[in-house]
């Protein structure tokens, strides 16, 4: 694989098939500067047999399934029919107001919380600073 990272999580997973030497990542202004950075990376994975081992590797890992998709999904299927559309399995996140599922509330109340520590914080620095502006302007008129 020669993948090109451009948001969300596309980073990490390049990463990740790196990490696995899976394929090569390369990043989106290196091919705008130079355009035989593609051409490198795709002679690159080409070229070198531990990217086809290990490909092969993870192929046989994903093909070794006692049943074929479509059997797995017709098992689940089967199965919700057996137990009235198996609502032991819904998450409870349906249910939940917007606010509770979005953590809206408790964004809210860290917020909150890091307000109430940093304004204490930041009288207490005025004050010192202000203190010792006092000292410094006193010691100044006495010499």
């Amino acid at each position: 694989m020669v993948l090109i990272p451009m948001a969300a999580d596309q980073p990490r997973q390049a990463d990740l098939v790196r990490h696995k030497e899976l394929g090569v990542a390369i990043e989106w202004k290196s091919i705008k500067a130079n355009g035989k950075v593609l051409r490198n990376a795709i002679n690159e994975v080409l070229n070198n047999k531990v990217y086809k081992e290990n490909t092969k590797r993870l192929s046989t890992i994903m093909k070794d399934r006692k049943q074929t998709p479509s059997q797995e999904g017709a098992d689940w299927i089967e199965y919700a029919l057996r137990h009235d559309g198996a609502p032991h399995l819904t998450s409870e996140a349906i249910d939940l107001p917007e606010y509770k599922l979005h953590m809206f509330d408790v964004f809210i109340f860290l917020v909150v919380v890091v307000c109430l520590v940093i304004y204490p914080i930041l009288r207490l620095c005025c004050c010192i600073f202000r203190a010792c502006g006092r000292k410094m302007q006193v010691k100044e008129k006495q010499t």
